[in-house]
């Protein structure tokens, strides 16, 4: 059974005009018009061979259907001349993945994490940029309280996270020792936490030796615990 993704169908409708139609679709990919009528009805991802002659016939990318822009893993080779598209192994497994288990859109900050580099911490967030997240990987947070952000330097490279890799964070959870955004006098990190609940003192670890711990107390308002690191995405060559 599939599982659909929200805004899929909504991208497919905003591609109708007064020529292209449902039942103009149903005759171009040769899908029957009842099954994409129960398709749309019951919010359902098609297989992925249908989907990409649904993208083919719009003139966009699976891609973008699924999450609303291009991304790196190509999910439809549409080759000219051939009437079924073809699809790579990668894209398959990526695809299968996305439609046989539920996803949650988790929103993007709107300007990059500073991580060993003083930036402006991150309030604003752009609602239209997203990260997929399966949601059995985070059904102990409150998924409002969810948020994304971009690693940028190399302060935590001993811990595996890397410039450009995508970090998702728990708004405002603490629970023990860590990996945490915090921001310092209103600039963004990601750093590891040690908590001393006798002298009531954080200590903010970088993991890589070119940076030096900081012990600061607990209840200091120029230090402030955005929120716990729940997992991440590797976004980089290495």
């Amino acid at each position: 059974m599939m599982i659909g993704m929200n805004d899929f169908w909504k991208r497919v409708e905003k591609l109708y005009s007064k020529d292209l139609t449902r039942t103009w679709l149903a005759k171009e990919t040769g899908i029957t018009l009842s099954t994409l009528s129960g398709w749309k009805q019951k919010d359902r991802l098609p297989p992925v061979d249908r989907a990409a002659r649904i993208a083919r016939a719009l003139g966009v990318s699976v891609e973008y259907l699924v999450f609303g822009e291009e991304t790196d893993v190509s999910l439809a080779s549409l080759s000219q001349g051939n009437p079924e598209p073809m699809i790579t192994s990668t894209a398959l497994q990526v695809y299968t993945l996305f439609t046989e288990q539920r996803v949650i859109n988790v929103p993007m900050r709107s300007q990059r994490l500073a991580i060993g580099v003083q930036e402006q911490i991150l309030k604003n967030q752009n609602p239209e940029k997203v990260l997929p997240v399966l949601e059995q990987l985070v059904t102990r947070y409150d998924k409002d309280k969810l948020h994304v952000i971009e690693v940028k330097g190399d302060s935590m490279t001993g811990a595996q996270l890397f410039n450009g890799d995508l970090v998702v964070f728990a708004e405002d959870q603490i629970e023990g020792d860590g990996l945490y955004v915090i921001s310092i006098d209103h600039n963004a990190y990601v750093k590891r936490l040690e908590f001393d609940p006798i002298e009531k003192n954080v200590i903010i670890h970088s993991e890589n030796s070119r940076y030096t711990p900081k012990v600061v107390p607990q209840d200091l308002d120029t230090v402030k615990i955005e929120g716990k690191v729940v997992g991440w995405y590797h976004n980089h060559p290495y």
